[in-house]
């Protein structure tokens, strides 16, 4: 009702069919380990699914190490390609919340290494984006969709204090 997670884009995608075995197989591809995939059939309110966590704590010091992860690892090239594209968009978010990017012109990669990710930036981002496009390449899936979101309201708090909800990014 209020957006999804990286996790939720696993689970919605071994529920359609990834098998978590492949997901878990292409994600030991990257150059990482400090991090647990668990699978669960819950029922949450009456309802089945499937839920997938990214158990970590171990952060990324640079959203450049977050890129480097990504192309040193042995993953196909167009999932490479798309992962870093998801995150130069998330890189790009954060720096126009932080005033890094101070027109549409200017290219927020100059600034690549200014960017603080805060609450984006542990291994879970890179697992839950890179997961993600495993499994859409994995599944055929050929185009994404998304109706506008039920954002709410409220306050909120942050590493930066707090922030109305949703926030700035």
């Amino acid at each position: 009702f209020s957006g999804i997670s990286g996790d939720m884009i696993l689970s919605a995608l071994v529920d359609a069919g990834l098998e978590f075995k492949v997901l878990k197989e292409e994600l030991k591809k990257l150059p990482v380990a400090d991090y647990e995939l668990k699978y669960e059939k819950v029922i949450k309110k009456g309802i089945a699914g499937t839920k997938v966590s990214v158990i970590t704590t171990a952060e990324v010091e640079s959203p450049s190490k977050m890129i480097e992860l990504v192309e040193k690892s042995a993953l196909d090239d167009d999932i490479k390609q798309k992962s870093k594209e998801i995150l130069y968009r998330m890189i790009e978010a954060e720096a126009k919340v932080h005033g890094k990017i101070k027109s549409k012109s200017q290219n927020p990669n100059s600034k690549i290494n200014e960017v603080h990710f805060h609450e984006l930036g542990s291994l879970d981002t890179i697992i839950d984006v890179v997961g993600a496009v495993i499994g859409i390449k994995m599944l055929g899936i050929d185009e994404v969709y998304s109706s506008p979101l039920n954002i709410g309201g409220g306050m909120i708090k942050m590493r930066h204090g707090i922030l109305p909800a949703p926030g700035p990014a």
